[in-house]
């Protein structure tokens, strides 16, 4: 199921995550899609180089 990044978001948020997207331009440690940080920590759950697409981090979220 393709969900948009608004919906990502708001689910994220919801469960208590933050959704950052890439901004930079693209390197080997930024690949320019998306992380996933806990909100009361701020340590990164998935996508640490900014490697986690939408569907992962959707798919997590499900499961989370």
């Amino acid at each position: 199921m393709r969900l948009t990044e608004s919906a990502v978001r708001s689910r994220a948020r919801r469960d208590g995550y933050m959704l950052r997207k890439s901004r930079r331009k693209v390197d080997f440690n930024n690949l320019g899609d998306y992380m996933l940080l806990e909100a009361s920590t701020n340590c990164v759950v998935r996508g640490g180089h900014f490697d986690a697409t939408l569907d992962e981090i959707a798919e997590f979220l499900e499961i989370a």
